[in-house]
Parts: C-alpha cells; structure tokens; sequence
C-alpha cells in the first residue's frame, strides 16, 4: 500500500518529511493496523509547525521539549509492539 498524505509537490517540507516516514513506517509495519496514518502525519506537521512558531517567538529548549516529548509519547500510541 502507497500511502501519500501529502504530494510531493505540497506542503512545507517538514509536512513531506512527516508524509513520507510515516508512510514507510505504514508499510513496513511498524504502526498499528487500524491507524490513520494520514492524521498522524498531519498531528506530526501540525506539531512541528507550532514549535517553529513558539522559537520565533522566543521559546527555548526548556519550553520546547515538553511539546516534543508529548508529541514522541502520542505517535509512539500508533507504533507497534517491538517484538
């Protein structure tokens, strides 16, 4: 299965980044069966583009982190049992 959230031509490329490491993962089995790899590649952009926002306007590493840390705990939901 070719999974394509976002063309290759569209999007910021964080989002195209986002778009193609979870399809791989979608197709090497590494998520979850039933996951909506296509919202979760967009929960990945989404995060990635308000973090942008928050250090242009001045939030550091110490503010930072946490968003990233949820965000790794969400996918992570999605993901597999390693075997």
């Amino acid at each position: 299965m070719v999974l394509t959230v976002f063309g290759e031509s569209r999007g910021p490329p964080p989002l195209r980044l986002a778009s193609r490491n979870v399809s791989r993962s979608f197709e090497e089995g590494e998520l979850r069966e039933h996951t909506d790899a296509g919202g979760l590649a967009r929960f990945i952009g989404a995060i990635l583009q308000a973090m942008t926002v928050q250090a242009q306007d001045g939030a550091g590493k110490a503010e930072l982190l946490p968003i990233g840390e949820f965000a790794v705990a969400e996918v992570a939901r999605h993901c597999r049992a390693a075997a």
